[in-house]
């Protein structure tokens, strides 16, 4: 899909941007930018998209994107009327005045940022404690802001407890010819719950079903079919957790037919069974 460019202007008299929303729920708005990322979720749930990665988040997503990785948040429908809320910060890689593979203090950062191309997510101890630290970036001022922002990177630099996003060959759309494919996903990610054919989301295109699906899979990385699945899995995600459905119920509340479909796709995508699933998270307390 081409994703919108974002400009971003660094805060007064600083090297880079924090920004700490609350909203009734954030928005499909597919993305990039040549600033890299991180981006905390304090409360809301939904479903997030990086690149050729469709997962679901809830508080706690802690995620660092590189520049120029698509990227957008959105909220489950059902929870839009509560708070959803997000701590975020945007900086470029060269600002501390030149590259950082070039200041031997900040080659582990350099490091990160590289891996960073996929997209990363932390969890564990690691994005505890990175998490408490980023809460107060917000709020600090001068220059102890931008070691804070430094002691975060060098933090989640060392740490163990990251897993890249996309995939290992995934690279960012640049054709300009792609750029009707955003108007599809947009389309899929609102009416992924209903029963949709391959000629109806083509026509959101103006392609025929053949040309269509061909364009979507150079674009997206996925078949359409693959797609949608991700968005109905990551729908049933948040319905095993946050209620007390059956998983009968859950597979046809989030658009699969039947039973057994849902469970081989569920298991394909999440590793494990829905019922494993919904006992292995709520155990824990929180989807990590």
């Amino acid at each position: 899909m081409r994703p919108a460019l974002e400009k971003i202007t660094p805060d007064p008299g600083s090297s880079f941007y924090t920004g700490h929303t609350r909203c009734s729920g954030f928005r499909f708005l597919w993305h990039q930018h040549p600033e890299a990322e991180l981006t905390l979720i304090v409360h809301g749930r939904g479903t997030r998209f990086v690149g050729d990665s469709i997962e679901p988040f809830r508080p706690g997503d802690l995620v660092l994107l590189a520049p120029e990785l698509p990227h957008t948040w959105q909220s489950t429908a059902s929870v839009r009327r509560g708070l959803s809320e997000a701590i975020y910060v945007q900086f470029r890689v060269d600002m501390l005045g030149g590259p950082l593979a070039a200041i031997p203090e900040a080659r582990a950062i350099a490091d990160l940022l590289a891996r960073a191309r996929r997209g990363l997510r932390f969890v564990g101890a690691t994005r505890e404690r990175a998490a408490q630290k980023l809460m107060a970036l917000p709020s600090a001022t001068g220059l102890p802001r931008l070691l804070a922002l430094l002691d975060v990177l060098q933090l989640l630099a060392v740490g163990r407890d990251a897993r890249p996003l996309c995939g290992a060959s995934y690279e960012a759309p640049t054709s300009s010819g792609q750029r009707r494919i955003d108007r599809v996903c947009r389309y899929l990610a609102e009416h992924f719950l209903e029963p949709l054919s391959l000629p109806r989301v083509a026509a959101q295109a103006h392609l025929n079903p053949s040309s269509f699906a061909r364009f979507f899979n150079r674009s997206t990385g996925h078949t359409m079919t693959e797609y949608l699945n991700e968005l109905r899995v990551g729908h049933a995600c948040h319905l095993l957790l946050d209620t007390d459905m059956s998983i009968a119920a859950i597979a046809h509340a989030s658009g699969f037919r039947n039973l057994s479909h849902f469970n081989r796709r569920f298991l394909r995508s999440r590793k494990m069974s829905p019922r494993d699933y919904r006992e292995h998270f709520l155990r824990k307390g929180s989807a990590r």
